[in-house]
């Protein structure tokens, strides 16, 4: 299929995770998590297939996790849910990876200054989301299942 289009099996959990972000939050705001980076994924990548057939080329994913073997698994994992390659990734592509959150705003900042509109998602392991993420109009945020506790606490 086309690029850009998700080509995975979409559950009604995924659905209404997808459908709450963009009808209920407004395109803004964090969502739990799905319980495995690879089910985030999907359903980033569920929102970046929509996102994308409304603004083409104009779209910037901005992609934040902790470290880069995580980047890595959000690059392998949108790759085979969107049909993407490599050259779809990089400051001035489609999708871009970060470790610093001030980084990303800034990149955001300069996409939104340039008329693109800029997607940022983060991931479970972020701990806090960095105040100047918050005034992009497109922002999705997985947060971590509070009934599970993390691996630093006992």
């Amino acid at each position: 299929g086309p690029t850009w289009q998700l080509r995975r099996t979409f559950e009604p959990i995924h659905a209404e995770r997808v459908s709450n972000w963009f009808f209920t939050q407004g395109g803004r705001g964090a969502i739990r998590t799905m319980g495995s980076r690879l089910q985030n994924i999907l359903v980033a990548s569920a929102t970046i297939s929509v996102l994308y057939s409304l603004y083409g080329d104009r779209l910037r994913t901005l992609i934040l996790a902790d470290s880069p073997e995580r980047l890595g698994e959000w690059r392998r994992g949108l790759q085979d849910c969107l049909g993407i390659t490599r050259g779809d990734f990089g400051p001035d592509r489609g999708v871009a990876l970060f470790e610093d959150p001030e980084l990303m705003a800034q990149k955001a900042d300069r996409s939104q200054k340039e008329g693109l509109m800029p997607l940022i998602v983060m991931d479970e392991t972020e701990a806090q989301i960095s105040l100047s993420v918050l005034q992009f109009p497109l922002w999705l945020a997985f947060a971590p299942n509070p009934q599970v506790p993390s691996s630093g606490s006992s």
